[in-house]
């Protein structure tokens, strides 16, 4: 499978569009606070998974996951 090579604008394009759902995760009263910045990183990551915007994306949800293993 061949990466898909973003520019700025439309890595943008598609954060705007992921606002939504993660504005929800955010305003959840549900959903624990320590779990909202797992869920938002992987409502991002999904968004740019085959992009060149995949590799940082993965990190930041890796970093939120240990965050959290590291809390318990």
């Amino acid at each position: 499978m061949q990466m898909i090579n973003l520019s700025k604008d439309e890595f943008y394009v598609i954060l705007a569009k992921t606002y939504p759902a993660r504005k929800a995760v955010y305003d959840s009263h549900i959903i624990e606070p320590s779990k909202k910045l797992i869920l938002v990183n992987e409502i991002k990551m999904l968004s740019v998974l085959g992009t060149n915007y995949q590799e940082n994306a993965v990190l930041m949800l890796i970093d939120a996951l240990q965050r959290e293993v590291k809390r318990k």
